[in-house]
């Protein structure tokens, strides 16, 4: 007796929900094996689809678009003193010591053109560090980002450690912290410095003191890119009090009032960009996806003397880089 073959239908719907299980539980969102940078090579990103691997002892950045192997890419030379410091679309912004005064002087390079320059306000930025310096207020100065409006000068030692927004062309420099609005975000992309974040997302209040002493009151940090925003809490205003470490890193998407709790506390360097999110704990790497909600973690080489790991990543691939340490740059390749 011959037997009739089976049929199986399967709705539209079904088979989505299907393929969402599938990526659910599918290939992790991290793969476990990175590529190795051989020591003094350092990477910067724009969170999209550039990284710069900086080689120290060279003095050569490499521009690598995303998806493509790391050992290609576009090779920059500077000028002597100079190293790459930020990217953002065809923008690479480059740091050059000032005469060993511990202040960096801007340094732009078009990666579509191929052409230097030097941004119309260098020199106001310039005077602004080296004043700060004489007066012992901070020891060294670097950029440590560059949005779409404006750059972020991080500065050290001293009675820091210090970070304003600068805007290269006109020299003017503002404090990226603001405690006023929730409703808005610093950010170097706006040229205000502060955008607004979708609704019904705000960044939560709480007393500036650990100790709930004093009226003055801390909005969370956050960083919003595209439906999704990352917040958590900055460094406490006492940092005698508890470690420098963040806090509460939360994850909300718009249009939504639910919020993701991605981890508590003793976390640095919360990186987000289109496709996931990323933070370092102790020496352990986590990604989490924003579509389907797959996390991975990754655990890393340990680092002595209160290091902390660095995060840059663009939509497929994350580098995590302890400048100081002696460690090699990891990159991951994100799914």
């Amino acid at each position: 007796m011959r037997r009739r073959p089976y049929r199986i239908w399967i709705s539209g719907a079904s088979l989505g929900l299907l393929l969402l299980c599938l990526e659910a539980f599918g290939t992790p969102a991290m793969a476990a094996s990175p590529h190795v940078l051989r020591p003094g090579v350092s990477a910067v990103a724009d969170g999209a689809q550039r990284i710069i691997l900086w080689d120290r002892m060279l003095a050569v950045a490499t521009v690598v678009q995303d998806g493509d192997p790391l050992g290609g890419g576009t090779k920059i030379t500077p000028a002597a003193g100079c190293y790459a410091s930020a990217v953002d679309g065809d923008r690479l912004l480059f740091g050059c010591d000032d005469a060993g005064s511990g202040a960096a002087g801007p340094l732009l390079y078009d990666i579509g053109s191929g052409r230097w320059r030097t941004p119309d306000g260098a020199a106001k930025v310039l005077d602004f560090q080296r004043h700060v310096l004489s007066s012992g207020l901070l020891d060294t100065f670097t950029f440590t980002g560059l949005g779409r409006n404006l750059a972020v000068l991080s500065g050290t030692g001293g009675k820091g450690p210090s970070i304003s927004f600068v805007d290269l062309e006109t020299g003017t420099l503002s404090n990226p912290v603001d405690n006023r609005n929730p409703r808005r975000y610093s950010t170097p992309d706006a040229p205000s410095g502060t955008r607004a974040l979708c609704r019904p997302v705000a960044r939560v209040a709480r007393r500036a003191n650990p100790d709930g002493l004093g009226r003055r009151r801390q909005l969370q940090s956050a960083v919003q890119v595209g439906r999704w925003t990352l917040r958590w809490w900055p460094e406490p205003a006492t940092p005698w009090y508890t470690p420098r470490l963040l806090s509460a890193l939360t994850l909300q998407r718009c249009g939504s009032r639910r919020t993701v709790p991605l981890t508590r506390g003793g976390f640095d360097s919360p990186v987000l960009t289109r496709r996931y999110a990323a933070w370092v704990r102790g020496n352990v790497l986590h990604v989490h996806r924003l579509h389907g909600g797959r996390s991975s973690q990754v655990r890393l080489p340990p680092l002595m003397n209160g290091l902390h790991y660095s995060l840059a990543g663009t939509e497929h691939r994350i580098a995590a880089s302890a400048p100081g340490s002696g460690r090699a740059t990891r990159i991951y390749e994100v799914g």
